[in-house]
């Protein structure tokens, strides 16, 4: 079952939950290895002992996070969180302006509008 990433997810968040990942690996907890095994391509047809004794890196459990919220890489998590976080960013901004505005069209709103920029 994959995670679900918050209406504006935060990167750092992300990260830490990795290096917990890891961390907890390192201590030989047995979420850890189950969640390595069940998400991480390399190690899903290992065994729990096999992945235990394994040199799990960062990257790995990056990989494994990015899996558990249905994201084929590290990466790919990363730029639909920046890219989300970008779209409410602008919506937030154009939001501010038409507030700013009060229902007279500002040179700053106008240009906004006039842009034609999707949010």
């Amino acid at each position: 079952m994959f995670k679900r990433l918050p209406a504006n997810p935060n990167l750092e968040n992300l990260k830490n939950q990795a290096k917990t990942l890891l961390k907890a690996h390192q201590q030989s907890l047995p979420e850890a290895n189950s969640r390595i095994q069940e998400f991480h391509p390399e190690w899903s047809h290992s065994s729990i002992e096999q992945i235990q004794n394994a040199n799990i890196s960062l990257s790995d459990a990056q990989w494994v996070v990015a899996r558990e919220y249905n994201h084929d890489s590290w990466t790919k998590l990363k730029r639909y969180v920046e890219s989300r976080n970008r779209l409410f960013e602008s919506r937030k901004h154009l939001e501010e302006m038409l507030a700013k505005a009060d229902g007279t069209p500002t040179t700053e709103s106008s240009w906004y509008i006039n842009s034609k920029v999707e949010v």
